[in-house]
């Protein structure tokens, strides 16, 4: 498959699904190349049917947790926010500390207005990763949202501390001292 990684890195996303294609049809049980030609169609835009493969790879070996988690994001993508957030459910219940599924699942619940669910999953990633800018500005959004500006505010400024200006005009608008 290094093949593939070489094609990708070069951005020839058919030639990689080509070659997906070929792996699969010489072994229609290889989970990891269903999970990267699904991979591979999310580059493509092609969500449909990037989720039918991660469902196939999901029929091989139910337990396969980055399946459920590109499904998930196949599914966002798609709109379908409700079963984006259950298949980032079970990729959280089989890897409890997996805290890109905690993030998007958050950013998700976001979408969908539901600010404190929203704030507990970024909580999570912010405990596991203090680092991870992105889950600060989805709970700054959040506790926004709900009118908890000093809450979103401190989110900002964390961010700003650890290197991220992209929030200068965020901190301007709602964080006047």
């Amino acid at each position: 498959m290094n093949a593939a990684f070489a094609m990708l890195k070069n951005n020839d996303f058919y030639g990689a699904l080509q070659y997906y294609n070929k792996v699969i049809e010489l072994d229609s049980y290889y989970c990891d190349a269903y999970n990267n030609r699904g991979n591979t169609k999310m580059k493509l835009e092609d969500y449909r049917g990037a989720i039918e493969d991660f469902d196939r790879l999901l029929e091989i070996n139910p337990r396969y947790t980055k399946a459920y988690y590109n499904r998930g994001n196949a599914k966002a993508m798609l709109e379908n926010y409700n079963g984006a957030i259950d298949d980032y459910s079970i990729a959280i219940a089989l890897a409890p500390d997996y805290n890109d599924a905690y993030y998007n699942r958050g950013y998700t619940k976001l979408v969908l207005k539901r600010y404190r669910s929203a704030i507990s999953d970024f909580d999570k990633v912010i405990r596991n990763a203090p680092s991870f800018t992105k889950s600060y500005l989805g709970r700054a959004k959040a506790r926004h949202y709900l009118g908890d500006n000093k809450g979103a505010c401190e989110d900002l400024y964390i961010i700003k501390t650890l290197g991220n200006i992209d929030v200068e005009e965020f901190i301007k608008e709602y964080c006047k001292k």
